[in-house]
């Protein structure tokens, strides 16, 4: 079963020049001398989602022969091995960085002492071309130290040591500084205690920060992440940066910064308004305009649903539209459903189109819990503003709130805080139908539910419901 999905996984990450190098590859007898992974191959290619049944296609392989399971399973593996083989045949083909440390290795191996400056050469000159990391170049730098304790009458230059010094403490710091960046980002540790520890570690950055602006950024990230009170100003140092240095940046670099700054936005915007919000668009634009996002091709419904709100809440509905249409497919295949009629729902809510929001939420089902509640509320606003619109609406209004109480009320697995500030936006909503039923004055409906609303520890959509009292 393992050779199986593994094969399936990797087969579906192919491109159509890499189908034909694969193909040759395995008519290759230096990389297959087994005739009957070929056939396998192009039986795969063809099977919908590369799946066989071993029972139906084993007599292509064994004539004659009752089926059994593990010369199947053994089949697959050796084709899985081909496969492997292949992928680190492509690596090497795209990366001239991994080809020329190899290559050093070789000679160092063969003790071709005389041909391996030219190769160390090479190497530098391949990390220079691909942009790769600061380990890498120190990797090379020290590669040629060494030479002096490996390879006689190869001795290494004064400045080769000074610049593989020079990269080790550059090392040394990002190591530090990124851990210290983890732990701030996922946990608050104490700030004194951590402070003290690497204070010698911000020290050395600070004064190789000129030399390598990479420190300049991990640097601002960890000052922000510290902070005692983030405040935009910080934020924006760190986004400065983070443009200035994107084109130069390692791709780990590009989206590990991406998803730090992510959380620093998340940490602000809550009580930012419209305008930070905007700032955290900017940084989701600026992002997937360059397709660049940390896991290929997969996302969380909670990731997706989220930069759909940031989007839809600045008004950006063209560019929501095309982010639902690209990124939609790396949702898991079982969410997605939902996942599309939330997002498409909080669009049209977006753009005023309340019967729509209710069309298009009374089609899900089966949704699990956190995506349900999200409904909900999305439901009782769409149905608020048509009531305001079309009191006519009033009895459609008051059926789904009886609906959504008893819900809450009766079922145990909603999280305490969610039940009660979904209740007290129902409660306030509500007494709006019964007081506007009763003829009391605008002022004083108004008077009253703004009362309500502060009194409420909780409350889901208060933002929205301020402006709809105001409103009144």
């Amino acid at each position: 079963m393992i050779s199986k999905n593994e094969i399936k996984s990797i087969l579906a990450t192919l491109d159509a020049k890499e189908w034909l190098w694969l193909e040759k590859f395995l008519s290759s007898p230096y990389h297959n001398s087994d005739e009957r992974l070929v056939v396998l191959h192009h039986l795969l290619r063809a099977a919908p989602g590369f799946e066989l049944e071993g029972a139906e296609v084993y007599p292509t392989f064994f004539p004659g022969q009752a089926y059994v399971a593990r010369k199947w399973g053994d089949l697959l593996r050796k084709y899985l091995q081909v496969l492997h083989a292949f992928l680190v045949q492509q690596e090497l083909r795209e990366s001239p960085t991994t080809q020329a440390k190899l290559a050093i290795d070789g000679r160092k191996r063969r003790k071709l002492y005389a041909l391996l400056q030219a190769q160390i050469d090479a190497y530098e000159a391949a990390i220079a071309t691909e942009n790769q990391a600061p380990w890498d170049t120190a990797n090379a730098y020290r590669v040629r130290w060494q030479q002096q304790y490996e390879f006689p009458g190869l001795l290494p230059q004064k400045e080769d040591f000074q610049r593989a010094t020079e990269y080790n403490r550059l090392l040394f710091c990002l190591l530090e500084l990124r851990y210290c960046i983890e732990q701030q980002s996922v946990i608050k540790d104490d700030y004194e205690k951590n402070r003290a520890e690497i204070e010698p570690v911000l020290a050395l950055a600070q004064s190789l920060s000129t030399t390598w602006p990479l420190l300049q950024l991990n640097l601002r990230v960890y000052e922000a992440f510290c902070a005692e009170k983030l405040s935009s100003e910080l934020i924006d140092a760190c986004e400065q940066c983070y443009y200035a240095l994107f084109p130069t940046l390692y791709p780990y670099d590009r989206t590990f910064f991406f998803t730090k700054l992510m959380m620093l936005h998340n940490r602000h915007s809550v009580n930012q308004g419209r305008e930070g919000l905007e700032r955290f668009f900017g940084l989701l634009k600026f992002a997937f305009d360059r397709d660049l996002y940390l896991d290929a091709e997969k996302m969380t419904e909670t990731t997706f649903i989220n930069i759909c709100m940031v989007g839809i809440a600045v008004k950006e509905f063209a560019w929501v539209e095309q982010f639902r249409e690209k990124y939609l497919p790396w949702v898991s295949v079982e969410d997605a459903t939902n996942i599309s009629l939330l997002s498409a729902a909080q669009l049209a809510f977006g753009r005023g189109d309340y019967g729509a929001v209710y069309r298009l939420t009374s089609q899900a089902s089966r949704m699990p819990l956190e995506q349900r509640l999200q409904m909900y509320g999305l439901q009782i606003k769409a149905l608020t503003e048509l009531y305001l619109t079309e009191e006519s609406t009033a009895f459609s209004l008051r059926d789904f709130l009886r609906n959504a109480d008893r819900f809450l009320r009766y079922n145990s697995k909603v999280p305490a805080r969610s039940r009660e500030s979904v209740l007290n936006l129902i409660k306030i909503i509500h007494k709006l139908v019964v007081m506007r039923e009763r003829g009391e004055r605008p002022a004083k409906i108004r008077q009253y539910l703004e009362k309500m609303q502060q009194a409420a520890k909780t409350i889901a959509a208060g933002e929205w419901l301020r402006e709809k009292i105001a409103q009144i």
